[in-house]
């Protein structure tokens, strides 16, 4: 009878704790950086560089350093905007540009940032 009884309680903490277990082993895979989808969301967004993609995929990791740092998003996002503005004028990147640029590297480069 006791047994039977330690038997149950096994069969009602495995029952619950296996697919616990589980998605705590899927939540903690570190994510990956995804550069191609980072690069083609800059394109998709209209952000492009005379320097070419790798200096697309430069600002996406300065980005990461920020925001991992401590930075928020929206200082970054800001300085990104300011310091276009400030070295290129009309030039520069857009307000929803810069958006796009701190919003992609932390879907796609820094996900845990």
């Amino acid at each position: 009878m006791a047994l039977q009884r330690i038997s149950g309680r096994f069969m009602g903490v495995a029952v619950v704790g296996v697919p616990l277990l589980a998605a705590g082993l899927v939540w903690a895979i570190p994510a990956r950086a995804d550069e191609a989808a980072y690069i083609t969301d800059m394109h998709n967004a209209g952000v492009a560089s005379s320097k070419g993609d790798s200096d697309l995929l430069q600002t996406g990791w300065q980005v990461c350093s920020m925001l991992t740092s401590g930075t928020s998003p929206d200082d970054v996002k800001a300085r990104l905007f300011y310091n276009s503005d400030s070295s290129q004028g009309s030039g520069g990147i857009t307000s929803d540009q810069a958006n796009a640029i701190v919003n992609s590297a932390m879907t796609d480069l820094c996900p845990s940032a």
